[in-house]
């Protein structure tokens, strides 16, 4: 009896270790996919946080665009880059990026808005 009892109380030991490990191998699991869904939790924060940012930088340039670009300026770079006569390539691309946005801003006359429409600026 001595010894099934020993038995007995091995196997019980053996038991609760088992169990204990086995729950705290569970909350070891659920801590660590609580953090990694914490972290990208982080992540998308941050990123939205990135893309809010770049879109006031835009929208800050445009602003800062639109008082630098004012018709005077916009009339100037349409007659360096339209050419003298029909048919010929632009004089010059290098005002390209600024007379799109004299477009958008409204500050080209239509006259000039039609000539760069031929040549291909637009």
């Amino acid at each position: 009896m001595n010894d099934a009892l020993k038995a007995l109380i091995a196997a019980a030991c053996v038991c609760i270790i088992a169990a204990s490990s086995w729950y705290l191998y569970k909350e070891r699991q659920s801590y660590v996919a609580e953090q990694k869904r914490r972290q990208s939790l982080s992540d998308i924060a941050t990123t939205q946080d990135i893309d809010r940012l770049r879109e006031l930088a835009i929208k800050k340039q445009r602003e800062l665009a639109a008082v630098r670009i004012t018709p005077q300026r916009c009339a100037d770079i349409a007659k360096a880059t339209i050419p003298d006569k029909a048919g010929e390539p632009p004089k010059t691309y290098e005002f390209v990026e600024e007379l799109k946005l004299c477009d958008d801003f409204k500050r080209l006359g239509a006259y000039d808005r039609h000539q760069l429409d031929l040549i291909g600026v637009f």
